[in-house]
């Protein structure tokens, strides 16, 4: 162990002890998270693919035996995590959402893949892998992707920035659809700001003999460089002979040179030099970040003569409540506009579909004219129509972040021309007022992290790879509007469940066409029910849409704009309220915190 790291531990214990008697719950959190990951450093591998792509089967390869049920049911969106320790038996545990664990039998496990309770964050299984080699990797098996599973994506949101590798499992018949193009732009929106992380493309179940030079391999491989953007690493696994297949035995892969590549990725000098670059930013922003925050309170609590009125206050006041008018204006935007968009689009798919439908010298019958319906026609449409209504959201939201920036400026010119500026107290006043609500309109570091922690991983998840979470954000408060980043984080849920809906509406067209088999005039009666059926679809969107989205995007603003003013404003109401005793002793604490801090930031410095 190197001095600078010794350094480093050193610093974080001092911070722990500081923030946590300052009961700053956040902060101490963070801090015990990166003290974690330096006392131990681990590698920390996502495995992402469709249902049935052959994720668990893999995993249960590296470790030699089937550990993991290899049929969980693609409803679930349990994520396990596989521990490689030197362990005399396999053990297994319940981990929850209130921060608790509980030890489970084998049983137990394979249970909860297959049927999570509610409570349920995920499940563990701490084993010993078949090469010694890779002990102390952190295997996270997620849930099989499929487009109109929603919660998998956001799994996927959470899990990947965490990574300090991807293994993305693709099948070799089943190739490469629209199913993997959007799992791959999900895995390029959460790691295209950190190049580091590196993609391994595992094309599972090939042919004896098949080699790269492989047209289906070279398909698979092409899709994947265009929708990453980069050249992955890609590892052909064969699948099983029938002759090994015994009765009785486990039927695994051999892949010790897909994990032993992993290994090498993760092992490589310039990751891990960049895990301790990451740790260090994340540590000099943390403990700025509370400098900063520090000073500002020192400003409110001073009692020089420039704090005669409350001219900031109001000022703050003004700026909350003008945003949190033009979050309302947006969603009124939004509810006028949006039905009129989804009425337009429908009316053309519906169009569309019996212009399809009519061209009879295209089709052998209703069967295979519903065939392409089902699988092409309706999908492709209302992957269409959910694009124009994200943009138009998009759109809105663009407006409403030039609006909330411009009143979040406004409102820190105000208070930097209302107030006297008499005194350095003054000053300093008005620039951590200034800097506060920069920040938060930026996305405080803070609380992006815990969000993030909060999600599918939890705590125990982030000590894994707590540097990964903020690189992209590390030092950059300015970086990011928050309303884009509220739509960002809803994902593209939307289009999601319209996909949803419509497997209902193609499921009578599929029905149909059975019964309709031998009639003569198919395609009118065709055509008549499967319009009915998307006029029902479309009722149930826009009811979706009106009743759900919007009003999500809404709240979400709101409580962004609350994060930004609220806090302010009872700490400025707080201290302009408070007797001279009580401000002397506030600012006497907060003098010594900002000690203790800069006293830590000079110790980190010291050993850069």
């Amino acid at each position: 162990m190197d001095s600078k790291t010794t350094a480093s531990k050193q610093v974080l214990r001092e911070a722990i002890t500081l923030f946590d008697s300052d009961k700053d719950v956040a902060r101490t959190q963070i801090a015990r998270l990166l003290l974690a990951r330096m006392n131990d450093p681990h590698a920390t591998i996502t495995v992402v693919g469709e249902t049935s792509s052959g994720k668990s089967t893999l995993i249960n390869a590296m470790l030699g035996r089937e550990v993991l049920p290899t049929a969980a049911s693609p409803s679930t969106a349990t994520v396990t995590h596989v521990v490689c320790r030197p362990e005399v038996e396999d053990r297994f545990f319940a981990i929850y959402r209130g921060a608790t664990q509980d030890s489970v039998s084998s049983e137990e496990f394979r249970s909860l893949a297959l049927q999570p309770s509610e409570d349920l964050l995920r499940i563990q299984v701490r084993a010993r892998p078949t090469d010694l080699t890779f002990l102390n990797l952190h295997v996270f098996d997620t849930p099989g992707y499929n487009s109109i599973l929603i919660e998998h994506e956001e799994v996927l949101r959470a899990f990947l920035p965490e990574s300090d590798a991807i293994v993305f499992v693709a099948g070799y018949r089943s190739g490469f659809g629209q199913n993997e193009q959007d799992l791959l732009e999900v895995i390029n929106n959460a790691i295209g700001a950190d190049p580091t992380i590196p993609v391994v493309l595992a094309i599972n179940r090939v042919p004896k003999g098949c080699n790269r030079d492989d047209k289906r391999v070279q398909e698979i491989l092409s899709n994947a460089r265009d929708c990453l953007k980069i050249d992955p690493k890609c590892v052909l696994v064969e699948s099983m002979p029938v002759d090994q297949r015994e009765a009785g035995h486990p039927c695994l892969p051999q892949a010790d040179h897909l994990w032993k590549l992993v290994h090498d990725l993760v092992s490589h000098r310039s990751i891990q030099d960049a895990v301790e670059r990451r740790m260090d930013t994340l540590l000099i922003d943390l403990l700025t970040n509370a400098l900063r925050e520090t000073e500002r309170e020192q400003s409110q609590w001073s009692n020089g003569d420039w704090r005669r009125d409350d001219t900031a206050l109001k000022s703050l006041r003004d700026a909350r409540d003008r945003s949190l008018d033009a979050v309302t204006q947006t969603e009124a935007r939004l509810r006028q506009m949006l039905p009129s968009v989804c009425a337009a689009g429908a009316m053309k798919l519906r169009h569309e579909v019996a212009q399809t439908i009519e061209c009879s010298d295209k089709w052998f019958g209703a069967e295979d004219c519903s065939n392409w319906i089902s699988c092409n026609e309706l999908p492709v449409g209302v992957r269409k129509l959910g694009k124009e209504i994200e943009f138009q959201i998009h759109r809105e939201l663009d407006l409403l972040d030039r609006e909330l920036n411009e009143i979040a400026i406004t409102a820190v010119q105000r208070v930097r021309s209302e107030v006297q500026l008499s005194s350095d107290a003054a000053v300093k006043f008005i620039e951590n007022i200034t800097f506060s609500i920069l920040e938060r309109v930026g996305g405080s570091v803070i609380t992006s992290l815990l969000q993030s922690f909060g999600g599918v991983g939890g705590a125990a998840a982030g000590a894994g790879n707590v540097v990964k979470m903020m690189i992209s954000r590390g030092g950059e408060f300015f970086g990011k509007t928050f309303s884009r980043a509220i739509y960002d984080q809803i994902g593209k849920t939307f289009t999601k469940e319209m996909l949803k809906k419509l497997s209902i509406a193609v499921q009578i067209v599929i029905d149909l066409a059975i019964f309709l088999r031998g009639v003569a005039t198919w395609q009118k009666k065709l055509i008549k029910k499967t319009s009915e059926a998307l006029a029902d679809w479309e009722k149930q969107t826009l009811e979706d849409l009106l009743e759900k989205h919007i009003p999500e995007i809404k709240q979400r603003n709101i409580q962004y704009v609350r994060s930004i003013y609220d806090d302010l404003i009872d700490n400025e109401q707080t201290s302009l309220l408070s007797d001279q005793n009580q401000r002397r002793e506030k600012v006497d604490k907060l003098k010594h915190r900002h000690n203790r801090l800069q006293c830590l930031l000079s110790q980190i410095s010291d050993t850069r």
